[in-house]
């Protein structure tokens, strides 16, 4: 192996074990989180302080907020070069079951911790048609489900078809595409361009690795996101129009 392969693979590994470290290191804690209980509503000041030194009452940390965090965390430390390295993306996908485990804990407890409430509105998530990472897309799942949304969960994998054919069925007005490999952009496009006949009034964010503002706009979409949480936000401000 030469000078700069080896350089290059010792790089990529470096990578694989820093975004391995950073996955596994938030999914731990929302395990962890899981398994607490719920906090009091607020964290009590010390009694035995003098009156002035005394700090204003502040929330206790939420299994909620502690989700939300540890997810942001995931999606930050992933969204960094992962199509630019095999490596990288084989790691991702061998770890993808242990995350998905982990969401889905999460998104148990959440339920029971909160209780019933209203939702704001339903969206549905797919990784496109030939892309098999859904790291990120169950990422934004989690966090849509916490911020009240309800979430058609279409999987990985998906053809523009049943995109286009739930959108339809649940009259949606938005739906979350992820790719991660650049081969599978083309297909991204193509399910934009189908939604756009079947469900004009359906509105088409995106996010992945290999997309940006610049992709996005060339293929149609009317939100991108470099992060879950973005997509978030633009899902409040599109409902509570």
């Amino acid at each position: 192996m030469g000078e700069d392969q080896e350089k290059e693979s010792t790089g990529a590994g470096w990578m694989v074990g820093a975004v391995i470290a950073a996955i596994l290191g938030a999914v731990l804690v929302l395990c962890v989180a899981c398994t607490r209980r719920k906090e009091p509503e607020t964290i009590e000041p010390d009694t035995d302080a003098p009156a002035e030194t005394q700090p204003a009452p502040q929330a206790a940390p939420t299994l909620g907020g502690v989700a939300q965090d540890a997810a942001a965390k995931i999606s930050a430390a992933a969204a960094p070069g992962i199509a630019a390295s095999p490596a990288l993306s084989a790691a991702l996908s061998a770890t993808a079951d242990a995350a998905s485990a982990a969401f889905e804990a999460v998104k148990a407890r959440l339920g029971a911790e909160g209780g019933a409430r209203a939702k704001l509105g339903t969206v549905a998530l797919a990784t496109v048609r030939g892309d098999i990472h859904d790291i990120g897309k169950n990422i934004v799942k989690v966090l849509l489900e916490n911020y009240g949304f309800e979430v058609v969960d279409l999987g990985k994998d998906v053809p523009p078809e049943a995109v286009a054919a739930c959108a339809k069925e649940h009259g949606l007005r938005l739906v979350g595409l992820s790719a991660l490999m650049t081969t599978t952009v083309p297909a991204m496009e193509e399910t934009i361009r189908l939604l756009r006949a079947e469900c004009p009034e359906c509105k088409v964010m995106v996010g992945g690795a290999v997309l940006t503002q610049e992709t996005a706009d060339r293929i149609g979409a009317d939100f991108y996101s470099k992060d879950a949480m973005g997509s978030v936000r633009y899902a409040r401000s599109l409902f509570n129009d």
